[in-house]
């Protein structure tokens, strides 16, 4: 049991906090609407070719299907910013312009312009040509209302970002492929992709690249980190302090997440032996507890339900106080604090709820 432990111990001083996250970084800009990107589940980024690209974000892969007409999409938008277009023609400054299409159908639009703090030329053989240095950043939010999916407040959002070496070029790519390229991206992207270094390419179009295959984004998303806990509650009307050890997994979507814990927990009660001294009794069990936590966004809420499900069985038993094969269930648990503190209720029983007893404890994380 020593050795168990020391290796424990030494398996919980090594895990970190692990994430997935797409290696390549592009300078993007989030829209004025206030886009999360945790709604997101997939990306894919096509290469236009002279240094410009474009990047789509989804909330869903089946809304693909809003951008398979790309290139009527980018009319309409190059139609609404034609009043605009003197204050987009200084060929030195560069552009972030935001447009968004709310779910019915009315249209928001802003832009800004920077200029460079310093002058930078290209020198040849001729006269010293002037250096743009920044690309002008294009971004197209669609949003509609989500009969499904995971978000409270029904709307659904998803981004089209282009990346271009000069606004004006946006003219250049209608027409230009870019529907059947789309299109083909729809049908294959549960195709073969090739990793590339820190990225995934579609194996048949090269241009098409993704944080990994189909576009999933695992970003910070999913986890693996570490265990300590401090618990505190009841065993019939004994007093029965324990800590916990273990490793977690954690699942991110949307709204929620989905963790998986697995754990050693000692629990320790307390009794007289048959010469009458105090004496402490250590009864181990192995808990699996299955959270599901509920993201809320604009409000800090401290108190929360969230549903879960616990289940312990014991591994070692020591004293009078467990029949064999006993086991602990809880159900539903009350954090606080952010999962600083949870409150579980529950129960313990032997065989199949046999003298089954209520239970209620209080687990500090550290």
């Amino acid at each position: 049991m020593k050795n168990f432990i020391v290796t424990v111990l030494i398996l919980l001083s090594i895990l970190g906090k692990l994430c997935a996250q797409y290696g390549v970084t592009f300078s993007t800009h989030q829209s004025f609407t206030g886009i999360s990107a945790e709604h997101l589940q997939a990306r894919f980024w096509i290469d236009l070719g002279k240094g410009n690209r474009l990047c789509l974000e989804l909330e869903e892969e089946q809304d693909l299907e809003k951008f398979t007409n790309i290139d009527s999409l980018l009319m309409v938008f190059l139609a609404d910013m034609k009043p605009f277009n003197d204050s987009l023609s200084d060929p030195l400054s560069w552009h972030i312009i935001d447009y968004v299409v709310d779910a019915g159908g009315k249209k928001k639009v802003r832009f800004q312009s920077f200029h460079p703090t310093a002058a930078s030329f290209l020198l040849d053989q001729t006269e010293p040509a002037a250096l743009r240095l920044e690309q002008d950043t294009i971004q197209i939010v669609l949003e509609s209302s989500a009969a499904t999916g995971h978000r409270h407040d029904g709307i659904r959002q998803d981004r089209l970002s282009i990346y271009l070496n000069n606004y004006h070029e946006m003219s250049n790519y209608i027409t230009g492929g870019l529907n059947e390229k789309i299109r083909w991206l729809q049908k294959n992207v549960n195709g073969y992709w090739v990793r590339d270094k820190n990225i995934y390419r579609a194996e048949k179009d090269p241009s098409i690249s993704a944080p990994l295959p189909a576009g999933y984004i695992a970003a910070s998303n999913d986890q693996l980190y570490s265990i300590i806990q401090v618990n505190v509650g009841n065993y019939k009307n004994y007093f029965a302090p324990s800590f916990s050890l273990g490793f977690g997994l954690s699942f991110k979507r949307g709204e929620s997440t989905r963790r998986f814990m697995f754990m050693w927990q000692p629990l320790f009660l307390f009794g007289t032996n048959a010469q009458g001294h105090m004496q402490t009794y250590r009864n181990e069990f192995v808990i699996v507890n299955i959270f599901r936590d509920w993201n809320k966004p604009h409000p800090v809420y401290y108190i929360n339900f969230d549903p879960s499900i616990s289940f312990g069985f014991m591994v070692r038993r020591d004293g009078d106080f467990f029949q064999k094969n006993s086991y602990f269930l809880g159900i539903g648990h009350l954090n606080l604090l952010k999962h600083a503190i949870e409150l579980q209720p529950g129960m313990y029983f032997h065989d199949l709820f046999k003298e089954a007893t209520p239970s209620v404890r209080l687990n500090f994380n550290l």
